[in-house]
């Protein structure tokens, strides 16, 4: 059998989301994947491994240099600023990931380099003629007849039929050991009813790949011919192996464990990935994970929708553990899921905060009451044993989940255990009397299994069950799982972990970013521009008193505030829809940031009338609402020019 998986029993975990795409800000989906993998690198690590948890950015390819010129920017500072907020996704959402690698990194680039010129020697690599059809937002190729309608069979939006000089990889060479492998590795693309689908693809043949691209110059040096650049996709899953800062580290993690991301890109890893790996003579990752898509309120997230949720939002109103919690007990990773903001709120407050916290508080707080620490025991009853063989079956139910990549069933295995506690405690009745030796039993049994269920929960909401360690006066590792830690008369304290969420509508001016394309004079006023203003999602026409304050040669290609959830208006027989932020002087607001960056959102449509009762103004130069700073990004908006602090902006 080919050894292309790893045959040692070193306690390493190495786990990757993949190097995400920098064409638009972080959206609910990517942080979906990046908790997923953060989930699993926080339990191997309280399993006492070894753990190496990547993730970052990819920066190259024609997208993002049309991405960059649409935005008015070079494409080394838009991608600087894009995976900035990448890095910031990291932070707000307690991201625990050891290294953050970008494609524009030098070392990658030194690596990319060097590993093509391994595969070129190994007779991997030929030049020849592209022809076909090429879809652009995919940064895919494609044959005629993989086409659907005509269309991209990926994303159904239209391709371009081009033609150039080409180095090609020769994929095709791999399609009998690919299938070989998924054969004898039944586990290496999950979940199970993603694996088929792949399978019949590679059984119906493998066309070499084209590994680079003539016709822009965003990339890296194809070191063979400097008149190419590498092909986005070969450049960016060699991150995983550029990502390590020696050879030693590689060598010491190396193959990755797990490797997770969203289903529309399983393709390029298990067949385009472990090709590549195969060609280099490298060990092969264990397993691939494809989790489904979120929907937002049953819809398909849409920028021209309006619904894309924004995870920065969602743990500003929310926190980070509520929406980690949340997304990993309501969303199963096989199949597509569906956010809610108030289905959010519903399960936090009746899962996380009732059936734990609550119950938490109820039994630390009434230890502190009365006994001096953890009550000593006395024999186990019928109920007691019951409850400890049910956390000996869920800890072991856990692991096993954890082991088999689905973190979801293990929250649903540990949540019914803390159900159970509680059931036990109310049945208990201490309250009764505390001094019996059924009271004082009961309780040292409640608090070690609440110790235990504290434990297997710390990787669905960190923040908050580490404040739940700290209480407890305790800190174990996974082989100590259902040990009782908690020793008769240790102290501990009792504080309330969590409050209960509560929904709010939040109604705000809905602020984007937008550049003006194209400035013209309204038919039926002289003071009135009719200005077109694209906003990423889409353009707008916005009808905008600006006459007299600028000329349209000042207006085109400025990067401005645009206020997109204003119910439009007929104005002078001219439809605006939407307008632009600028101070009662007539002063405009800009910010470098990207196209499309929203600085609030609301999906809510608003009249002038609400519109004019929000505080926008200008504080120490910048924008504010409600006297906070309002960011796009990692970017401000300020007026054009200077004007006195608490200038009203409308």
């Amino acid at each position: 059998m080919d050894n292309y998986l790893s045959g040692d029993t070193l306690k390493k975990y190495y786990v990757t989301t993949p190097i995400y795409y920098v064409n638009d800000v972080p959206h609910i989906g990517h942080a979906f994947t990046s908790l997923f993998a953060d989930v699993m690198a926080r339990w191997h690590r309280l399993n006492n491994e070894d753990v190496f948890f990547l993730t970052g950015t990819d920066e190259h390819g024609k997208k993002i240099e049309k991405a960059a010129a649409k935005s008015g920017k070079n494409p080394k500072d838009f991608v600087d600023q894009m995976s900035e907020s990448f890095k910031q996704l990291c932070k707000t959402l307690n991201i625990s990931n050891d290294c953050f690698i970008r494609t524009t990194d030098s070392r990658h680039k030194k690596i990319v380099k060097d590993i093509i010129q391994q595969v070129a020697k190994s007779g991997d690599i030929y030049k020849g003629v592209y022809s076909g059809w090429y879809c652009v937002p995919d940064e895919t190729y494609w044959i005629e007849s993989q086409l659907v309608d005509g269309k991209c069979p990926s994303c159904s939006r239209v391709v371009e039929k081009i033609s150039e000089e080409s180095y090609f990889f020769k994929l095709s060479n791999y399609q009998d050991k690919l299938l070989k492998f998924y054969k004898e590795h039944p586990e290496f693309i999950q979940p199970e009813n993603r694996k088929q689908e792949i399978i019949n693809r590679v059984q119906q043949g493998l066309h070499d790949l084209s590994i680079t691209r003539s016709t822009f110059n965003w990339g890296i040096e194809f070191p063979l011919d400097k008149k190419h650049v590498v092909y986005v996709w070969f450049d960016a899953l060699l991150s995983y192996v550029s990502a390590f800062s020696s050879e030693k580290n590689r060598q010491k993690h190396w193959p990755p464990d797990l490797q997770v991301m969203a289903k529309e890109i399983l393709w390029f890893h298990s067949v385009i990935w472990p090709a590549m790996l195969m060609s280099m003579k490298k060990k092969l990752p264990e397993a691939i994970f494809a989790h489904g898509w979120l929907t937002v309120d049953g819809r398909k997230m849409s920028k021209s929708v309006g619904n894309v949720v924004d995870p920065f939002e969602m743990a500003e109103k929310y926190s980070a553990d509520a929406i980690r919690f949340f997304l990993f007990r309501d969303i199963s990773l096989e199949d597509d899921g569906d956010f809610s903001e108030k289905h959010l709120v519903e399960r936090v407050n009746t899962e996380l905060i009732d059936n734990y916290c609550n119950l938490f508080y109820r039994i630390t707080s009434f230890i502190v009451r009365n006994y001096q620490g953890i009550p000593t025991p006395s024999k186990f009853s019928k109920n007691e044993n019951e409850l400890i063989r049910n956390l000996n079956k869920t800890a072991s139910a856990v692991e096993n989940h954890f082991k088999t990549n689905r973190p979801d069933k293990a929250l649903t295995d540990v949540l019914k255990l803390s159900s159970e506690l509680n059931k036990y405690f109310q049945e208990l009745k201490p309250w009764e009397d505390p001094n019996t030796a059924k009271a004082k039993t009961g309780l040292y049994v409640a608090a070690n299994v609440l110790n235990s269920i504290t434990h297997m929960l710390l990787p669905f909401a960190p923040v908050t069950l580490q404040r739940a360690q700290k209480i407890l006066n305790a800190k174990m590792n996974w082989k100590d799982i259902t040990t009782f830690e908690l020793e008769p008369k240790q102290k501990i304290s009792a504080k309330i972990l969590m409050e209960k969420l509560e929904f709010k509508e939040i109604i705000v001016p809905k602020l984007i970013a937008g550049n003006i394309k194209s400035v013209s004079e309204h038919p039926n006023a002289d003071k009135l521009y009719v200005l077109e203003v694209d906003i990423g999602a889409e353009s707008r026409q916005i009808v905008a008193a600006l006459k007299s304050y600028y000329t349209p040669g000042q207006l085109k290609n400025r990067t401005v505030i645009v206020v997109a959830n204003l119910e439009p208006s007929i104005i002078r027989s001219v439809e605006s829809q939407g307008m632009l932020l600028a101070c009662e002087n007539g002063v405009l607001l800009e910010t470098k940031a990207i196209v499309g960056t929203k600085g609030s959102d609301c999906m809510k449509k608003i009249n002038y009338k609400k519109f004019s009762e929000f505080n926008l103004r200008v504080e120490k130069g910048k924008l504010t609402l409600d006297g906070k700073l309002v960011m796009f990004g990692n970017q401000q908006a300020y007026p054009e020019r200077k004007v006195v602090d608490g200038t009203r902006v409308m």
